[in-house]
């Protein structure tokens, strides 16, 4: 209920100020083209859209970023859950290999003697 009672109250104030500066005029310059006999409001309202807009634009870049970065931490941790396996397969293959050379060489040291 309060809610709804201070959105009413912030609109009856907003109109109060639109309605009283509806007859205030500027003369603006827009990127060096004189605008003569410009309402306030009009200013006011095209300084809040492009504030909009560009919290937007803002809000989309950084969500990107973070996508981006979620993507890259993804990606090395497959990186690194990879070489993990590929280290257990080396080291895997080593302890198969050293009993066989073991074999081969105590039967070459016998052969030798």
């Amino acid at each position: 209920m309060a809610k709804l009672i201070a959105s009413a109250a912030t609109l009856v104030i907003l109109s109060i100020l639109i309605i009283l500066n509806l007859n205030n005029k500027s003369a603006i310059n827009l990127f060096g083209a004189n605008l003569e006999n410009v309402s306030i409001i009009v200013i006011a309202l095209a300084g809040f859209i492009l504030g909009i807009l560009y919290s937007v634009v803002v809000y989309i870049a950084n969500r990107h970023a973070k996508r981006r970065k979620a993507s890259m931490r993804k990606k090395d941790q497959r990186v690194a859950t990879k070489a993990s396996e590929v280290t257990e397969r080396q080291d895997l293959t080593q302890t198969d290999s050293e009993p066989a050379a073991a074999k081969s060489s105590s039967a070459s040291d016998s052969e030798n003697r």
